[in-house]
């Protein structure tokens, strides 16, 4: 072996280099993957309480509401964390080219695009865009589709409504006409509410927050990073987790 040679351990995220016969393992981690299966194991067990019962009471009522809230919070987490790691690697290749096979799912993009997406992220504005703004950035900048264009993208959005609501919860009445039903007419649409609630019940937030909201706010998720990733013509981190759809 050379005084200086380079291969990949795993697929993402690892690689060794020999320098003097002295071995160097260099690592980075991939939250894409682990908060998509954590999504969906958590709508998983949402799914499972909500099946295994038929009235609204505790325990297992407070662990519905519990289970989803999260679910919710990490499937949006997902769409972030996808975003970013495609940004990273972009300047992470322009910083340490010796590191190129880490990133060549994005060669395809072509040179001039990943500099000008290296260029707009180490400038410091990433911190001023939102998530979804991020996802516009990138398509913009590699002369796609618009981000709006994508299937799932209102279902995305949805998602970030939803997130936002729990993530910056106000407390509100049940008759309040207010966000609530704001959020009610932008979600009610997409998935089944609580069927152990009765249907006359204020649909902010109980009745909101069931196992079919926890399984959509994956879907939706996956949904539009996929299509994210075709417009690109690119295969992300996360699709090429052998345990992808082991859950």
């Amino acid at each position: 072996m050379s005084d200086e040679a380079s291969a990949e351990v795993t697929p993402v995220g690892a690689t060794v280099t020999v320098r003097a016969g002295v071995a160097q393992v260099r690592t980075r981690s991939f939250h894409s993957s682990w908060l998509l299966r954590a999504g969906k194991r958590l709508a998983a067990e949402a799914t499972e309480i909500e099946d295994s019962n038929d009235t609204w009471a505790d325990p297992h009522a407070r662990l519905i509401l519990e289970t989803v809230v999260v679910t919710v919070v990490t499937a949006f987490s997902f769409l972030e964390a996808v975003v970013n790691e495609v940004f990273e690697d972009t300047s992470a290749k322009q910083i340490e080219p010796r590191d190129a096979r880490s990133h060549v799912y994005l060669e395809k993009l072509g040179p001039n695009v990943l500099q000008s997406m290296a260029d707009w992220w180490m400038t410091g504005r990433n911190d001023r865009e939102s998530t979804l703004g991020k996802y516009k950035q990138i398509l913009k900048l590699a002369d796609r589709r618009t981000v709006g264009d994508l299937r799932s993208y209102g279902d995305a959005r949805a998602l970030k409504s939803l997130r936002d609501a729990l993530a910056h919860y106000h407390p509100t009445w049940s008759d309040d006409q207010g966000k609530p039903k704001e959020l009610e007419n932008q979600l009610a649409h997409r998935y089944a509410p609580s069927p152990l609630i009765p249907e006359q019940s204020a649909w902010w937030d109980s009745r909101a927050l069931s196992a079919g909201c926890a399984r959509w706010a994956c879907v939706s998720a996956e949904n539009f990073t996929d299509a994210f990733a075709d417009a690109l013509g690119i295969e992300l981190q996360y699709q090429r987790d052998p345990l992808r759809d082991s859950i």
